[in-house]
């Protein structure tokens, strides 16, 4: 592993990707609401609790499906800590403080060596949004906000192959994530949505084997018009230490 999740500091940060926690009080949306189009763009409070301690985290964040991200991990003063930029074919992070630029494919394996879980650019950029998805391996559940009166709710993994593609229409409230023996590796609630443009303001993500559940909670968030994709890519600043993460 290359480095950060043995640094609590900057490997944790980058988790401010993903949201989590135990439970909720939910609010229902209004008929007025539809799910996002274009780009998610917004401040995050993060409180992410591992097995080696609570890291209260701040970050800026810049979303559109299916596998755009930018993040920078946001200090109290001063410049971000912390740089992360996503296209489908490339990722990239830079730490500052360290003078290190890491470059390789947005796949799970590496985003691991930033975070305390592996999942692609891909699936991150969907919770994220609060989107379902069709994850490459396993099987996904999806629960949404109208399913809501109904009994029970699909709480197993689909016997003939990966779930669906997220609905067009319908607010996400619940979504569960298992591996290829159908086991479950992780679930995330999603929570607070606003009207006009719904996205989850608040998103919770914990792993089933209880090392890792965090909360996030939006602030300033907004969904803009997609624009310069140059926002979704990093260069390596003069005098860093290059390193290949493939």
């Amino acid at each position: 592993m290359v480095c950060c999740v043995s640094s609590l500091r900057y490997g944790m940060a980058c988790a401010l990707v993903f949201i989590f926690i135990c439970g909720c009080a939910w609010r229902f949306p209004t008929d007025t609401m539809q799910q996002p189009a274009g780009r998610l763009v917004a401040v995050a409070q993060i409180d992410l609790a591992t097995e080696k301690g609570n890291y209260p985290l701040r970050a800026a964040l810049i979303v559109q499906s299916p596998s755009w991200l930018r993040l920078e991990l946001l200090p109290l003063i001063g410049p971000p800590d912390l740089y992360l930029a996503a296209s489908p074919g490339r990722m990239s992070v830079f730490i500052p403080s360290r003078a290190e630029f890491y470059s390789g494919k947005p796949s799970a394996e590496n985003l691991a060596r930033f975070l305390p879980w592996a999942v692609s650019v891909e699936e991150m950029v969907a919770i994220l949004s609060g989107e379902c998805f069709v994850p490459e391996k396993g099987h996904l559940s999806c629960r949404y906000l109208e399913d809501e009166n109904q009994a029970g709710g699909n709480t197993k993994p689909p016997s003939d192959g990966p779930a669906p593609a997220g609905r067009q229409a319908g607010l996400i409230r619940e979504l569960i994530r298992y591996d290829e023996a159908q086991k479950e590796v992780y679930r995330v609630l999603f929570d607070d949505y606003r009207t006009g443009p719904a996205a989850p303001g608040r998103i919770v993500f914990r792993l089933t084997n209880g090392s890792a559940c965090a909360i996030l909670r939006y602030t300033d968030l907004k969904v803009e018009s997609a624009g310069d994709m140059k926002v979704f890519e990093l260069t390596a600043p003069d005098g860093a230490t290059v390193i290949d993460l493939d």
